[in-house]
């Protein structure tokens, strides 16, 4: 596992919702500044292990998170070892647990939201996921909630990812009127403290 800091991109070639970075397609558009995980993969590892060089492999990488999301970003150093690891992720054995800060106090009870997203690049080269009853399945689990006291209301909320659509926990937990702190592309304040 490596550690994936925030502005930093994982963009698999084999997934059609990546965040690949944005070409100047209209004015005001600008080009994502994020730094490509794959790079350092394949300029770190790839000295020892073939498969974190091998682009058709996707340099060894088994799955992305969000370009401003930071955990754990799973990395195969053999071929056999990232075959087997992506059978386990489209057999949904993996478990895929976050904590999100979000706006406003969320109820304590367990909640499943089950609503189509779909996405597409904005005006400004950005991706933006909605629901949308055309959509394809997404499903997430509100696990636990924690309220928070301060400046505004908050929660931190546990959540467990059933699939693994772009910026599924940011478009459901907007869709459900709490989106992310500092999430302005959702309808998060910059400022929360």
């Amino acid at each position: 596992a490596i550690w994936k800091p925030p502005n930093w991109t994982v963009s698999l070639p084999d997934d059609e919702e990546f965040e690949r970075p944005c070409e100047k397609s209209s004015p005001g558009a600008q080009p994502d500044t994020g730094h490509p995980l794959q790079s350092w993969v394949a300029e770190v590892l790839g000295r020892n292990y073939p498969v974190c060089r091998d682009p058709e492999h996707q340099y060894g990488l088994v799955h992305r998170l969000d370009r401003f999301t930071s955990g754990a970003v799973l990395c195969a150093t053999s071929y056999a070892a990232l075959y087997l690891s992506q059978l386990q992720f489209a057999a949904r054995r993996v478990l895929k647990i976050y904590l999100a800060l979000c706006h406003g106090h969320l109820p304590h009870s367990t909640k499943m939201i089950e609503a189509p997203l779909s996405g597409s690049r904005q005006v400004d080269g950005s991706w933006r996921s909605v629901v949308d009853p055309h959509g394809r399945r997404a499903k997430t689990e509100i696990l636990q909630v924690i309220h928070l006291r301060g400046p505004g209301e908050a929660s931190l909320v546990k959540v467990r990812l059933h699939t693994g659509r772009q910026h599924q926990i940011r478009a459901h937990l907007a869709f459900e009127g709490h989106p992310l702190v500092g999430d302005t592309g959702y309808g998060g304040d910059a400022e929360w403290c």
